[in-house]
């Protein structure tokens, strides 16, 4: 698991959390979103991104001139933005040109090539020009004139992005700027340009969706791609061209919202993490840090500083200062940003405790920001530039070892300074111990909450070959055999009370807590894992707590409105915490657990508690030579009410796949049903080849089965291979011998032979599972 700081935050600007099964997409410092790439021909050269050195905004020369329109909406929507700062593209040529580009991954600032319309060179050298998201940019390099009627002819198919509130709308820099994609801010920009037949032609591709406002979906087009560009070039270090868009967007805010307001836009609730609970953003919450990039970037231009290679051997005050140029980036989405990944940090982390108190110094008074980015999706409206407090705060806990409570009661985000002084009270009363004796004392502590508990356990019982830094938690290969020792082992003391009862007696507490509500589900489960940290720290005493523990499930069903299981669906969401436990008892040398185990199995029924998860299928496999689990593994697949008595019923198809490739298709229990099976010839499903020259190495043609629609490859030249688009049906029997086949190591089958072949495929399955019964 790994610490992000995410785009949505609970300190403030940001939260220090721990990513749970995320996607992680690796990529390098200079590939743009994979959701939308940047088109090779428009990428006219690579390397270092284009640095603006200077102010980036100079006037259009007609923004002021007066403006003939008509009186419709459209023409006043257009008339508010320009005269509230659209950059104005009449009077100006439609050139070829090359702009600088950010995107949010690493900031980008590679040239792109669009079309747009040059100003005049201005009285400091360098060329502009307006582009078609209403910005003026630094232009990299001109190129030949431009044909407006050409790129909007009535053969012209453009890509158009349909207008609705919300964070989906068209969220990428390269794309506004793009002449060949179409928004209604660019049928603004034509309309200024006097260009009716244009807009009248697109303007029935691109509407807004009923009840939605013209005028504040293109301002926030407008205001979103202006604080992207801003954004991007904070990223990557153009503090220029950050600050003139801040300065910029700065301008226009009050302005949109005044707007707004006098339209009659609704007003909504600011999130509870807002730092500005007096300044609500009703109509673009996206700005919400606009200040702080503001004043982040007025202070780069006005101390120039450039960043310095840290090392832990410089001073403390140097090396909180050059936090601010923490660049550590996001690798996938969703997800977030790993601070501990940056060298800077990586060197206050070796100070150790010394760092201890400047940080919570940062923490609680440090305005600046870093050059990291999060955010949930890169198509998303949304950005969250990562502060120097939140980074202080990241190595704080990851020195500490410990996650504060970021908030009170009842879901008020702590302010920094409440936050600091949590923190420096932690280290006033544990600066001086060693870690294992502060994980000790947090266990011990009766008013600790069961997080905090919970958190000290994993710690102590945490073997010492096991690294954790920015919330990474790495494993070495060990061989066989090999001792582990424990960070706690230094508290196998003699000491009264001792870890194992402190354990035992932490996850009888947090089972104690009542709530009268399915939040006891999730406590049993905290209940749980404390149990398994005790059977990790002492097995003898393990056994006992993991008995009480799962004591209190086996016999739910027996009592009536039982808050722990209410339905099938709690057994499910029960059901990782019962097989760790489980296992746990069985690997103490308590194998009675099997037992329990397989008779609650063939008790309760849980719909998918093995074939949707492999892990889940472990006690069933770890124990299939115990007498009960064999057992109750020929109940599962055989008693005519189990979901499991037919594997391809429609509950049971998703995981088909998954449920093969396991060995519990080898037992006895599931070889029983599938002999039965191998009788049943009704129809199961269809196949369908693709066309030869579509085919790839992950897909030839589709199975469908039931519910379940799967890619398939492998032919290999085989003659009855179908011809594309014939649809191929089999049975039951077959869909057995198949898997079989492929997951198992069985008799060649394949689903698309004739049903001759077919038959023989299914009599030779049949005889090579007989075999195994014997």
């Amino acid at each position: 698991m790994k610490t992000v700081l995410f785009s949505s935050g609970v300190l403030l600007l940001g939260s220090l959390c721990v990513a749970t099964g995320f996607n992680y997409v690796r990529r390098d410092s200079t590939t743009p979103s994979v959701t939308a790439p940047i088109p090779q021909e428009n990428v006219l050269e690579s390397g270092a991104p284009l640095l603006i050195q200077e102010q980036a905004h100079p006037l259009a020369p007609q923004q002021s001139a007066p403006w003939s329109h008509g009186n419709d909406d459209f023409s006043n929507v257009a008339q508010t933005l320009f005269a509230q700062g659209l950059a104005d593209p009449r009077g100006l040529e439609y050139r070829e040109i090359e702009v600088a580009v950010g995107e949010p991954w690493n900031g980008g600032g590679l040239p792109f090539k669009t079309h747009g319309w040059l100003l005049p060179t201005g009285s400091k050298g360098g060329q502009f020009a307006v582009a078609w998201n209403g910005l003026i940019y630094p232009v990299v390099r001109v190129g030949s004139r431009a044909d407006l009627h050409k790129d909007f002819a009535p053969t012209h198919n453009p890509r158009t992005t349909p207008l609705y509130a919300g964070s989906f709308q068209q969220a990428f820099e390269r794309d506004s700027v793009d002449f060949r994609s179409l928004t209604a801010l660019k049928l603004v920009l034509l309309a200024r340009l006097g260009e009716t037949e244009i807009v009248n032609r697109f303007s029935k591709i691109v509407k807004p969706q009923d009840n939605s406002d013209l005028y504040l979906e293109v301002a926030r087009d407008w205001t979103w791609f202006t604080f992207e560009r801003a954004v991007c070039a904070h990223e990557r270090g153009d503090d220029h061209l950050a600050l003139a868009d801040a300065q910029l967007l700065t301008k226009v805010q009050p302005l949109v919202e005044a707007e707004a307001k006098r339209r009659g836009f609704q007003s909504q609730t600011n999130s509870p993490n807002s730092r500005f609970p007096a300044r609500p953003l009703v109509a673009l919450p996206f700005l919400e840090q606009l200040p702080l990039l503001l004043a982040d970037s007025q202070h780069r231009v006005t101390s120039s500083q450039s960043p310095t290679p840290s090392s832990h051997k410089q001073g403390m005050a140097v090396l909180i200062t050059d936090l601010e140029n923490v660049n550590a980036r996001q690798e996938g989405q969703p997800g977030g940003v790993s601070v501990t990944d940056d060298v800077r940090v990586q060197a206050l982390e070796k100070r150790g405790n010394e760092a201890v108190e400047p940080l919570i110094k940062t923490l609680e008074s440090d305005e600046r920001l870093t050059r990291s980015v999060s955010f949930g999706r890169d198509f998303h409206r949304e950005r969250h530039l990562i502060s120097v407090s939140e980074t202080a705060y990241a190595i704080l806990a990851d020195l500490l070892r410990v996650q504060f409570k970021t908030y009170k009661e009842p879901g008020e985000p702590l302010s920094r300074k409440e936050l600091a002084t949590q923190i420096r009270v932690y280290w006033t009363k544990m600066g001086a111990l060693s870690p294992a004796e502060r994980f000790y004392l947090t266990l011990k502590d009766d008013t600790a909450d069961k997080n905090q508990w919970l958190e000290a356990a994993a710690n102590i019982v945490q073997p010492t070959d096991v690294e954790s830094h920015g919330g990474w938690i790495t494993v070495p290969h060990r061989k066989v055999g090999q001792k582990v020792v424990l960070r706690g082992e230094s508290l196998r003391d003699g000491r009264t009370p001792s870890v194992s009862q402190l354990l035992a007696k932490r996850s009888d507490a947090i089972t104690a807590i009542r709530t009268g509500s399915s939040q006891e589900q999730f406590l049993y489960m905290d209940a749980g894992q404390m149990a398994l940290y005790l059977a990790d720290w002492d097995q003898k005493a393990g056994i006992t707590t993991l008995k009480k523990r799962l004591a209190r499930v086996w016999d739910t069903k027996a009592k009536s409105n039982d808050i722990l299981i209410s339905s099938s669906d709690d057994i499910e969401r029960l059901g990782r915490i019962i097989v760790l436990m489980t296992q746990a008892r069985g690997q103490c040398g308590d194998l009675t657990a099997y037992d329990e185990y397989a008779a609650w199995m063939q008790r309760v029924e849980p719909k998918s508690i093995f074939l949707s998860d492999e892990e889940l299928q472990k006690p069933l496999i770890e124990g299939a030579a115990h007498p009960s689990i064999s057992h109750a593994i020929d109940s599962l697949f055989n008693t005519p009410t189990s979901p499991w008595s037919n594997v391809l019923g429609p509950m049971n198809n998703p995981d088909l796949v998954k449920f093969w490739a396991t060995p519990l298709a080898r037992t006895a229990g599931f070889r029983k049903q599938a002999l039965r099976v191998l009788e049943d010839r009704t129809p199961a499903g269809t196949m369908v080849f693709d066309p030869r020259a579509q085919w790839t190495s992950h897909r030839e043609a589709w199975i469908h089965i039931k519910k379940l629609n799967m890619q398939f490859t492998g032919s290999n030249g085989d003659p009855d291979t179908p011809a594309p688009g014939e649809t191929r049906s089999f049975r039951v029997c077959d869909v057995f011998a198949y898997f079989y086949s492929q997951r198992q190591h069985g008799p060649k089958m394949q689903l698309f032979w004739p049903e001759k072949k077919r038959d023989a495929g299914v009599l030779a399955c049949r005889r090579w599972l007989e075999s195994k019964n014997r």
